[in-house]
């Protein structure tokens, strides 16, 4: 840790892993590229509201929503270029994969709890709701894709 801030690097999870495994039911429920607006994060997460009910996913709407906010102001604050795409896929039964990709310099830092910093606190959300996450940099389109799995059954649970 380093000035009150933790580097995150990239998980040594690979979602691309677990959706490419034919043992694993993988869909993709919703995939849309939005520019880098303000009105955006309203709109991603209607896309995933709707998307996840529509596909009996209710008990992490919620959760769905909170995260998408968080990963999508992200990459509208933290990205360079016109526009990002958020993908969400449907991993087995209950376990949904979001992926918000996008041009970035950047990379996404989980930092300290200091609760009288203005801002820097989405990721420790995200840490806090979602079962894992993480990024990587797509070396074929040069973009920056941070994801997070959402664990149905631990909503259920909550």
């Amino acid at each position: 840790m380093k000035g009150g801030f933790m580097t995150l690097t990239p998980c040594d999870f690979d979602p691309g892993l677990v959706a490419d495994d034919p043992r694993v039911a993988r869909y993709t429920l919703a995939q849309q590229v939005f520019p880098f607006a303000p009105a955006s994060v309203r709109d991603a997460r209607e896309m995933v509201r709707q998307a996840l009910s529509e596909h009996g996913q209710h008990c992490l709407v919620g959760m769905a929503l909170q995260v998408v906010s968080e990963l999508v102001t992200n990459s509208i604050v933290h990205g360079i270029g016109a526009e990002f795409t958020l993908t969400v896929k449907r991993l087995g039964f209950r376990t949904v994969y979001i992926d918000v990709a996008g041009r970035s310099e950047g990379r996404p830092t989980l930092r300290s709890n200091d609760l009288s910093a203005e801002g820097g606190r989405g990721l420790l959300l995200v840490d806090l709701l979602a079962q894992r996450w993480g990024w990587r940099m797509d070396e074929d389109d040069g973009l920056l894709h941070t994801w997070c799995l959402l664990d149905g059954s631990q909503a259920l649970a909550a």
